[in-house]
């Protein structure tokens, strides 16, 4: 996929803008290295959109990586493993969003059940 990308003269900023696909696994499907990748979805998806994009058979793809993946020793079970640390901060801490979504969703329960009591306690 490396030489195609070259070929068309694009550069990794241009595919990560074009299919929006991050810069590490646009890089990791470039690698084969298909472990770097949250699973077998993902892959698929992100080896179709590119390989699509670069005008290259997708399916041809799709069935190398299938290939791959259940020669694979690490892929027995056929999952993806999800680097769950990704979401976390450089310190090993939840993100920012995390602690907003935490602290936001019980006052949104809050706030509806207070909104909708008094209809049911009504009795209408």
């Amino acid at each position: 996929m490396a030489d195609a990308r070259r070929k068309r003269k694009v550069t990794v900023k241009d595919v990560e803008k074009a299919i929006k696909i991050r810069a590490k696994y646009r890089s990791a499907l470039e690698k084969d290295a298909f472990d770097q990748v949250p699973g077998e979805a993902y892959a698929v998806g992100f080896l179709r959109t590119y390989a699509e994009w670069l005008e290259l058979d997708a399916g041809m793809l799709i069935e190398r990586y299938r290939h791959e993946v259940a020669a694979s020793p690490k892929s027995a079970d056929g999952l993806g493993e999800f680097d769950y640390a990704e979401d976390r901060g450089s310190d090993g801490h939840r993100g920012l969003g995390t602690v907003i979504l935490a602290v936001l969703a019980p006052l949104l329960a809050v706030w509806i059940i207070m909104m909708i009591w008094p209809a049911l306690n009504s009795g209408h």
